[in-house]
C-alpha cells in the first residue's frame, strides 16, 4: 500500500513539483516522517494480500481472540486531527486492530465524515491565501496521501494505550507542524512570486489585500474558537444556544408588546371614563366606531350638519374601537384649542403622517421648535411690503387666463370647469412669486395638478380605510403606489424649478445679487436661500424643499378653491355679482389698461363681504387637527384629556345655526361691519386662529380680491343648469365632477 514508488509517482517528496526545492527545507523531516510511515505499512498491513514474514509468525503464535473490550465513546475525542486521505483498510470500524505489542482489540471510533467534512471547509475559509498559494505551486490537501495515512495509523495504534489528554497535546503538535510547513511553502511561493515580478508596488498591494482576508478570517475563527471555549460548546451546543438566545429575545419582545396593549387598555377605560361628559352620536358598529360614517362627499357634508344641529357644541367620536377624538363645532370651545401655545396644541399625528411623504417635515407639519423657526423665518416673506410687489403678478396671471377663455368662447358663451382653470392660473402666479418663473402652465397641460388632485383624494381615502393606516399594508396597495408615483411627480416638479433658481443665485454669488438687485422685489425662493438665524445658520436644502412644497400646495390650491366657489356663488346670485361689478367699475374707472393696485384692495368693502361670505358657507379646509399635551379645560367646565386628539369643525362652525342664522342661504351682509364686531372672532376660521394660524393668509386674499375684480369687469358668470354641482370634502374642498360655469364676455368698462 505504501511504497516508495507510489511516493515518487505523487511527486510528493521530488524537488521538481515542491515550491520551495531550491532551499529544501523541510526535505529532511518530510523523509523522516515517509520513513516511519513506510516501517508501519510494510509491518502491519499489505492492502494487496502479500503480508511479511513477521507479521504472518505473529498470527500463528497469537493465542486464542478473546471478546474485545468496551470502545471508549466518540465524545472524548472531539479534536483529533483529520488531515487529507484516510485509509478504510486502518480506520474502518468494521476492521479489528492489533496494538503495538500485536494484542487484538475492539475497533477505534474514528471522526465521523461529517466532523472532517466541517473541518477541512473550516480551514479552506479560514486560510484564503493558503488556498491561493496550494494552487499556484500545484499542490492541495488532497495529493498527501502518505503523511494522512501515518497521522491516522499513529492514532489509531496509540488510542488503546494512551490517555485522551495525551491525544490533544499531540494532535496540537501535529497541527502546529502542519501550520509550520503552509506557512513555509507560502514564503517560498512569494519568493518566487516577487522574483517574477521584481517586487515593485503591484506585489504589495497584492499581498496587502490578501492579508487583509488573511486577518478578517482569522480574527472570525478566534471568536468563534474563544466563544466554544468559554462556553465549553461544540459546534452543535453552539448553534443550540444561539437559537436559544433568538428565542429569549423574540420572548422578550413579546411580552413587551403585551405590556404595550395592557397600557392602551388601561388608557382606553380611563379615556372612556374622562370623555362620558361628552354627547356621542350613533355608532356605525362596535369594531368601527364611527369611522366611515361622515365619506368624502356631498351626503358627509349633510351628515356634519346633522351632527352639528344634534349636539351643537362639542362630541366624541371614535375612529375603530381604539381611538377616539373630539369634534369641536362652537367658537367659544374652539378658541380653547387654538388659542392654546403652539407647544400645547400641535398638529395631530395621523394626517401629518399621511401628508408627510408628501409635504415632508415644512410649516404645515412641523412642531415644537423647529416650528417656532421656521415661523420666525418665513414671516418676512408674507410682509406687507413684498406682496405689494405680488400684486403685478396677479394682474399678469389673470390676464392670460381671461384671454384664454375669449379665445374659447369665439363662436359663443361656453361653460368651464373653474377649478380646471383657475388651479392653472394660481400655479402660475405662484411659480412666479416664489420663483420668478414663468412656466407658461396655462397654454399646456399640467401633470403637477393632476399629481395634486391624486395626492388629496388618496390621502383622505387613505383614512378613511382602517387597513391602510398602516404603513405597510398602504404601501402594498395599489392606492399607495399611486401615492408614490404622485409624490414624485410633484417633488420633481419643485425640484427643478429650485435648482434653476438656486443655480442662477450661485452662479452670481449671493452677495453680488444683493448689490445688483438692491430696491427690486426678492421672491420666495431668495427669502428662504437668504434668511438666516441670529447666529448665522441658513435653512438647509431639505427644509427650504418642504417648505416649497408646502407652500406650492397650500398656495395654489386653496386659492383656487376659494375663487371657485366664490364664482359660483355669484354665479347663483347675480344681485350681488352685479352689485360687485357696479364697486370695482367705480373704482377702477379711467385706467387704461384694467388693472387692480395694492391701494385698490382695501377699496373694495362688498367683494370683499362676497369673498367672506363664501369662505364661510364653502370654507378650503373643512377641519384642522390638534393633539394637546395638557387638559383642556372648556368654558362650561369639562375637560379634554390630553392626548385625545381635537378636530376643529371648520365647515361645521360655519354652518352651526346658533352663531349663524340660516346657514345655507349665501348672505354677503354677514359680514357687515357694523354688524360683525358682535360675533366671536372665531366664528370665522377658513384660515384657522390662533399661534399656528394661515401664514399666506393675506397673500391668498390679495390674490382673490385682484383675480374676482378682473374676471367681474371682462365677464359675466351664470350656472350650468345641465350640471349639478356636489361637494367633495378632501384636504381641500372640490365639486365631484368639476365646477362648471357659464362664461359670457363683457365690454371693458361695462
Amino acid at each position: 500500500m505504501c511504497t516508495k514508488s507510489d511516493a515518487a509517482e505523487d511527486g510528493y517528496f521530488t524537488g521538481t513539483s515542491r515550491p520551495d526545492s531550491k532551499k529544501n527545507k523541510n526535505g529532511k523531516k518530510r523523509e523522516a516522517i515517509l520513513s516511519l510511515g513506510r516501517v508501519f505499512c510494510d509491518t502491519k498491513t499489505n492492502v494487496k494480500g502479500t503480508e511479511p514474514k513477521e507479521a504472518a509468525t505473529q498470527e500463528q503464535e497469537k493465542p486464542p481472540e478473546q471478546p474485545p473490550e468496551k470502545p471508549p465513546p466518540y465524545g472524548i475525542y472531539p479534536t483529533l486531527p483529520t488531515v487529507g486521505y484516510q485509509n478504510p483498510e486502518l480506520v474502518g470500524p468494521e476492521k479489528d486492530r492489533t496494538d503495538v505489542n500485536g494484542a487484538g482489540r475492539a475497533p477505534s471510533p474514528a471522526p465521523t465524515a461529517s466532523w472532517v467534512d466541517h473541518e477541512q471547509k473550516r480551514r479552506e475559509r479560514a486560510t484564503p491565501k493558503l488556498r491561493h498559494t496550494r494552487e499556484q505551486a500545484g499542490r492541495s490537501r488532497s495529493l498527501d496521501p502518505l503523511r494522512g495515512q501515518w497521522m491516522t495509523g499513529q492514532i489509531v495504534l496509540k488510542l488503546g494505550n494512551t490517555s485522551a489528554e495525551t491525544l490533544r497535546e499531540e494532535a496540537g503538535e501535529w497541527r502546529q507542524e502542519e501550520r509550520q510547513w503552509e506557512n513555509e511553502m507560502e514564503r517560498s511561493w512569494y519568493d518566487e512570486r516577487r522574483d517574477e515580478m521584481g517586487g515593485g508596488a503591484e506585489l504589495e498591494a497584492e499581498d496587502e489585500e490578501w492579508d487583509e482576508g488573511f486577518e478578517r478570517a482569522t480574527r472570525m475563527q478566534q471568536v468563534v474558537e474563544w466563544l466554544q471555549g468559554a462556553l465549553r460548546l461544540g459546534w452543535t451546543s453552539f448553534r443550540t444556544y444561539f437559537v436559544s438566545a433568538l428565542f429569549l429575545l423574540l420572548l422578550l419582545l413579546f411580552f413587551r408588546a403585551l405590556m404595550q396593549v395592557y397600557t392602551f387598555i388601561l388608557w382606553r377605560k380611563d379615556c372612556i371614563k374622562r370623555l362620558q361628559c361628552f354627547p356621542e352620536p350613533p355608532r356605525r358598529n362596535w369594531l368601527l366606531g364611527h369611522l366611515g360614517l361622515i365619506p368624502n362627499t356631498e351626503e358627509g357634508l349633510i351628515v356634519v350638519d346633522g351632527i352639528v344641529k344634534t349636539h351643537v357644541n362639542i362630541c366624541t367620536w371614535w375612529l375603530s374601537l381604539f381611538v377616539p377624538i373630539v369634534r369641536i363645532f362652537h367658537p367659544d370651545y374652539i378658541k380653547c384649542v387654538l388659542q392654546a401655545p403652539a407647544a400645547v396644541a400641535p398638529k395631530e399625528e395621523m394626517m401629518s403622517r399621511f401628508l408627510r411623504p408628501w409635504l415632508g417635515d415644512g410649516l404645515i407639519l412641523s412642531k415644537g421648535v423647529k416650528w417656532v423657526r421656521h415661523r420666525r423665518l418665513l414671516t418676512p416673506a408674507f410682509h406687507f411690503d413684498i406682496l405689494k410687489h405680488y400684486v403685478e403678478i396677479f394682474n399678469q396671471s389673470a390676464g392670460i387666463m381671461h384671454d384664454k377663455w375669449r379665445r374659447l368662447m369665439a363662436a359663443g358663451p361656453v361653460s368651464l370647469d373653474m377649478f380646471e382653470h383657475i388651479s392653472l392660473m394660481t400655479l402660475d402666479s405662484l411659480l412666479k412669486c416664489t420663483f420668478s418663473h414663468n412656466s407658461n402652465c396655462q397654454e399646456k397641460p399640467s401633470d403637477y395638478i393632476a399629481a395634486i388632485y391624486e395626492l388629496s383624494s388618496l390621502v383622505m381615502k387613505r383614512e378613511q380605510w382602517l387597513p391602510h393606516h398602516v404603513d405597510f399594508i398602504y404601501h402594498l396597495s395599489s392606492n399607495g403606489r399611486r401615492f408614490k408615483r404622485a409624490c414624485g411627480i410633484v417633488h420633481q416638479f419643485t425640484k427643478s424649478v429650485m435648482q434653476e433658481r438656486q443655480k442662477a443665485l450661485s452662479e452670481q454669488g449671493a452677495e453680488a445679487w444683493l448689490r445688483s438687485n438692491q430696491g427690486k422685489p426678492k421672491d420666495f425662493i431668495e427669502i428662504l436661500l437668504l434668511s438666516k438665524d441670529a447666529d448665522g445658520t441658513r435653512l438647509t436644502d431639505e427644509e427650504i424643499g418642504d417648505e416649497v412644497d408646502t407652500f406650492m400646495f397650500a398656495g395654489h390650491d386653496t386659492a383656487a378653491s376659494g375663487l371657485s366657489w366664490v364664482l359660483y356663488n355669484l354665479a347663483l346670485h347675480p344681485k350681488y355679482q352685479d352689485q360687485c361689478r357696479e364697486e370695482i367699475q367705480e373704482l377702477l374707472r379711467g385706467r387704461d389698461p384694467l388693472e387692480v393696485y395694492w391701494d385698490d384692495l382695501s377699496q373694495m368693502p362688498f367683494t370683499t363681504m362676497c369673498i367672506k361670505e363664501s369662505l364661510r358657507l364653502h370654507p378650503p379646509v373643512a377641519a384642522v387637527s390638534r393633539c394637546c399635551t395638557e387638559d383642556i379645560r372648556l368654558p362650561d367646565g369639562r375637560i379634554i384629556p390630553k392626548g385625545i386628539p381635537c378636530l376643529i369643525s371648520i365647515y361645521g362652525t360655519h354652518h352651526n345655526p346658533t352663531v349663524w342664522p340660516d346657514p345655507e342661504l349665501y348672505n354677503p351682509y354677514r359680514f357687515d361691519p357694523k354688524t360683525s364686531k358682535e360675533r366671536s372672532p372665531h366664528a370665522f376660521v377658513p384660515f384657522s386662529a390662533g399661534p399656528r394660524n394661515c401664514i399666506g393668509q393675506n397673500f391668498a386674499m390679495s390674490e382673490m380680491k385682484v383675480v374676482l375684480a378682473l374676471t367681474l369687469l371682462r365677464f359675466k358668470v351664470m350656472p350650468d343648469a345641465t350640471r349639478d354641482v356636489r361637494r367633495s370634502p378632501e384636504l381641500i374642498l372640490r365639486a365631484e365632477d368639476g365646477l362648471w360655469l357659464k362664461l359670457e364676455p363683457l365690454e371693458q368698462g361695462q
